[in-house]
């Protein structure tokens, strides 16, 4: 029934999954319309400069640890870690 309303409303031959129909229903009666919910964007920015620093600061004192060891050292993600050295430090992570 609601996938032959969808269908002659927004004029379009696929409908809806059923799931999909289900989510915008719990949404409407959460939140009173079927946006999504808020806090819902992108991650926040892990490239302060606290872990800037420290990033400098561990790879001067040990220039030859690998990027790899690095991030688990200092719980950072591998691809945190690249961006830091290679776009604030200026550095090529293959070259540390």
């Amino acid at each position: 029934m609601t996938k032959c309303k969808y269908r002659k409303n927004f004029n379009s031959r696929s409908a809806q999954l059923a799931f999909m129909i289900r989510s915008l229903v719990g949404n409407f009666e959460d939140l009173g319309s079927v946006a999504h919910r808020p806090g819902r964007g992108t991650n926040q920015n892990i490239r302060t400069e606290v872990n800037v620093e420290t990033v400098q600061q561990n790879v001067a004192h040990d220039p030859f640890v690998s990027t790899r060891r690095l991030s688990s050292q200092l719980c950072i993600s591998r691809t945190t870690l690249h961006s830091v050295l290679k776009l604030d430090l200026k550095m090529y992570p293959w070259k540390i």
